[in-house]
């Protein structure tokens, strides 16, 4: 089995069936007291959907439990893309560049991490 690290807890598992996304984080034993902890997110056939759905949930991460207008929203959004697009361009993984294009068959996939070359979309309908 071999792991990738991503970040923010999360990693991937791979071996010869699948991919898994897993996110380690701080829980709590019955009792209240601390404790490393680890969830399942998903099994993927490819690393690739597993890194897709990581894009999909740094999303969401970044604004858990917030209560924002739409412009804040949108802003926010375009901040966490650009924390994952970092990290990611580090990785020489650029193609993973979240869809912009509002005619993309994608677009309000969650998981869509269509490439964009420019305003050009592979996926555009």
């Amino acid at each position: 089995m071999n792991i990738i690290e991503l970040r923010d807890g999360y990693y991937i598992e791979i071996d010869e069936m699948n991919a898994t996304l897993r996110q380690r984080y701080d829980g709590k034993t019955k009792e209240g007291e601390k404790k490393d902890a680890e969830r399942t997110i998903g099994y993927y056939s490819t690393p690739r959907e597993a890194l897709k759905r990581f894009v999909a949930l740094n999303r969401l991460d970044k604004m858990d439990g917030t209560s924002l207008s739409i412009s804040e929203y949108v802003k926010e959004l375009v901040k966490a893309d650009a924390e994952v697009m970092n990290f990611l361009s580090e990785l020489n993984l650029a193609d993973f560049k979240p869809c912009r294009n509002m005619r993309c068959k994608n677009y309000e996939d969650d998981n869509c991490t269509a490439k964009v070359a420019g305003d050009s979309c592979p996926e555009e309908i």
